[in-house]
């Protein structure tokens, strides 16, 4: 058990490497925060201008939805650039030197394996 800890922590500490040697990269999962609190904003913002406040606090039908909602919305884009960032580490690891909008390019190809 300790060896698959030691490994694992191995992988991180690589992974945080690539970020170290390219701080460019890390404005990935910056992008991920910011489209999902993006995305949450937006959100609100509907159901403040529809009403939708307090009855997502009464109505049942209204708070599965808007938890299916968050859940669909958070998981895609965070495994749309959790994809470009897994990019990024294997092409580091390669020896390449990985760019950002590779990484999105090469992320926005595999959006259908993502929606999947």
């Amino acid at each position: 058990m300790s060896r698959k800890f030691s490994r694992g922590l191995a992988v991180a500490d690589g992974s945080l490497d690539m970020f170290r040697a390219n701080p460019r990269l890390a404005a990935l999962p910056l992008c991920s925060l910011l489209l999902v609190g993006s995305g949450f904003a937006v959100a609100a913002g509907i159901a403040l201008h529809c009403g939708l406040a307090a009855s997502l606090l009464t109505n049942d039908f209204l708070q599965y939805t808007a938890l299916f909602v968050s859940i669909a919305l958070t998981s895609s884009l965070g495994t749309f650039v959790n994809a470009a960032v897994a990019h990024c580490a294997f092409r580091y690891f390669d020896g390449g030197v990985p760019t950002v909008e590779e990484r999105l390019r090469a992320a926005w190809e595999a959006r259908r394996a993502i929606a999947v």
